[in-house]
């Protein structure tokens, strides 16, 4: 809610201490789009995308408590500019891993809080004409810290095993 990105997960256990999983997150948020050639003003514009996250994490106790999940990510966005033109329809492109460092915990059946804190590798690639302003943090390329908090509801089946 508070950076206009909506997810939704799936984690399996494996074992006592692993378990693999994917994260799809839903982009819709205004930001602000600069151009550097001389034709095409700087513009708001909405951003509307996707962004899908494969991990694997190993738990240092049996699926609670202290983590470390390694994940990639390939994500995709187009922009609703707020002074369209015909010739140009801006896109955002993304791929890139992160390592992460972290804690989950049943605060109260079923749900859950997971913190979060890592390092992320990331290629952004925006279309030629337009690029997303970040104010420099983060970084659009390269290395960059990340980290968040994410309240959910933990499902599980009759044998206790959790989807």
């Amino acid at each position: 809610l508070v950076v206009g990105r909506y997810s939704t997960s799936f984690e399996k256990f494996l074992g006592s201490n692993f378990s693999f999983g994917s994260e799809v997150d839903f982009i819709h948020k205004d930001v602000f789009l600069e151009s550097l050639h001389p034709w095409y003003s700087s513009q708001n514009a909405i951003k509307i995308g996707i962004i899908f996250e494969p991990f694997i994490r190993y738990y240092l106790s049996n699926h609670s408590g202290l983590y470390i999940s390694i994940n990639g990510f390939f994500g995709y966005a187009t922009y609703k500019l707020s002074q369209p033109d015909l010739l140009n329809k801006p896109e955002w492109t993304a791929s890139g891993g992160t390592f992460q460092l972290g804690i989950l915990k049943s605060i109260l059946e079923p749900f859950v809080i997971d913190c979060y804190l890592g390092a992320t590798y990331a290629n952004d690639d925006y279309s030629v004409l337009y690029n997303e302003s970040t104010a420099l943090f983060p970084a659009p390329d390269g290395l960059r810290l990340c980290g968040g908090l994410r309240v959910g509801v933990l499902l599980k089946k009759n044998d206790n095993k959790s989807y």
